[in-house]
């Protein structure tokens, strides 16, 4: 997906909430490989550890994974499959918007709160 494309999935999430398939199991069992997630536009100031969003990869791939922390300009996310490792951050304008309807379990929460704590 070019960067005219993303901007165009960004003017419609103003709109209305959009849906999209998810195509790897990075985010697995929770979200699953064909699975269709809600997406909905969500602004910079109100995003959370643990929340699911989907962001433009540097790959130009659209990528659903959470969030484990939001630092000035950038996010640093993670997937549920690997969490010993951090992706790149990647820059809140490469943001989509926040998955709906999703929430992490509380004991993947507690892992990963305390895999960082003592890491």
């Amino acid at each position: 997906m070019d960067k005219n494309e993303f901007q165009i999935l960004k003017e419609e999430i103003k709109l209305k909430n959009l849906e999209v398939d998810i195509i790897s199991d990075s985010m697995g069992p929770y979200i699953k490989v064909g699975q269709a997630v809600e997406v909905t536009r969500v602004d910079d100031e109100f995003l959370k550890p643990f929340d699911i969003i989907i962001f433009r990869g540097v790959n130009n791939k659209l990528i659903c994974h959470f969030i484990l922390k939001v630092i000035d300009d950038y996010i640093i996310t993670c997937s549920t499959k690997n969490i010993k490792n951090r992706d790149l951050p990647i820059l809140k304008d490469n943001l989509l918007g926040k998955v709906v309807g999703i929430e992490l379990p509380f004991f993947i929460k507690l892992k990963v709160f305390f895999y960082y704590l003592f890491s």
